[in-house]
């Protein structure tokens, strides 16, 4: 999700793709030091079979919805993503002190901000505790890291970490970690919405965090061009995963396996419109050194018709949608 900034301001000077980050950005005037639902109910699939709670804590669109979740049980807890800023990261903390009970680590499902940010803020607060991903994963966080602090740090300064925090446990492409007597299975899938992304499944109550290879009732976010890949994680997810109770996302709320053929449909449509759009060739600026935005906006009409009113963020849907078409495009040129 944070890359949006970097898709967007790599487009300046495109009519409608051209993000005012400047001189108070109403978008980022709006944002609210308040938090929707602290921690909102999860269906509870299996308890009897599960020697823990499972909770989720989630902010914002402002603060692009995005959620983190723990698993509580007597010997302690577990986190899946860490949050974005530096103030939602100390108001989970107040909450997770609230049980008394150490935190036995964190497990990060892919190298986005808004899901590792709040990991120095979370450990200063909480006190030390591994970090876990897979290796693919580890692999990204540097890099995404630059990027994040190139476009994402920059509209919400001193809210924003500078500060990352490396993932100290690895597994190796498919593994399970047992913390707070719960044993979870990561598994990495490769790029889609990210760079590399991690899937944790947990047994017990037959569930699966995703992270943002599913993102669900949303514009599913291409920008970073790896459309391809993203439908090999969905169709993998639809048969390594099809029988699982509930997928709990990085953004929306949680949904049953059916969901993913939507999300399917949402990807499928973004690279068949690209490929219009390059087939007509009606994309680019007059001196051809840059897309058009106007162009791509007439494009993004048809996605944003197809799909209305699903979550968009708190972004102007269009410029998602422009992006996110600009992304497939250069993907598909390569």
């Amino acid at each position: 999700m944070d890359n949006l900034y970097r898709d967007c301001r790599s487009l300046q000077g495109i009519g409608h793709l051209q993000w005012e980050l400047q001189n108070g950005d109403p978008m980022f005037k709006s944002i609210k030091n308040i938090i929707i639902a602290t921690a909102l109910f999860v269906p509870a699939v299996n308890a009897a079979a599960a020697d823990y709670k499972l909770n989720r804590f989630t902010v914002v669109p402002e603060r692009w919805n995005t959620n983190s979740y723990w698993l509580e049980s007597d010997e302690g807890i577990v986190l899946i993503d860490a949050q974005l800023l530096i103030e939602d990261a100390k108001r989970w903390a107040a909450m997770l002190k609230l049980s008394g009970k150490p935190i036995k680590g964190a497990i990060i499902t892919h190298a986005h901000a808004d899901h590792y940010g709040g990991l120095n803020t979370l450990r200063k607060e909480l006190g030390y505790f591994p970090v876990i991903t897979t290796k693919a994963t580890a692999d990204t966080f540097e890099e995404m890291h630059k990027q994040s602090l190139a476009y994402t740090a920059p509209p919400f300064g001193d809210r924003f970490d500078k500060v990352q925090i490396q993932p100290d446990q690895i597994i190796e492409g498919k593994g399970d970690v047992t913390l707070a007597g719960i044993t979870l299975t990561l598994e990495n899938i490769g790029p889609g919405e990210s760079m590399s992304a991690t899937l944790v499944y947990e047994k017990t109550q037959n569930i699966l965090f995703s992270g943002d290879a599913t993102m669900h009732h949303s514009h599913v976010y291409t920008g970073e061009g790896h459309s391809e890949g993203h439908l090999s994680q969905l169709n993998h997810i639809k048969t390594e995963y099809s029988d699982v109770s509930f997928i709990y996302a990085g953004h929306g709320d949680p949904a049953r396996i059916s969901h993913v053929d939507w999300q399917i449909s949402y990807v499928e449509n973004i690279r068949a419109v690209a490929a219009r759009a390059i087939k007509a060739n009606d994309y680019m600026t007059e001196d051809g050194k840059r897309m058009d935005g106007k162009a791509l906006a007439k494009y993004a009409q048809e996605v944003i018709t197809k799909y209305p009113g699903i979550g968009d963020y708190s972004f102007p849907v269009e410029q998602i949608v422009s992006g996110n078409i600009a992304g497939v495009i250069m993907e598909l040129k390569k």
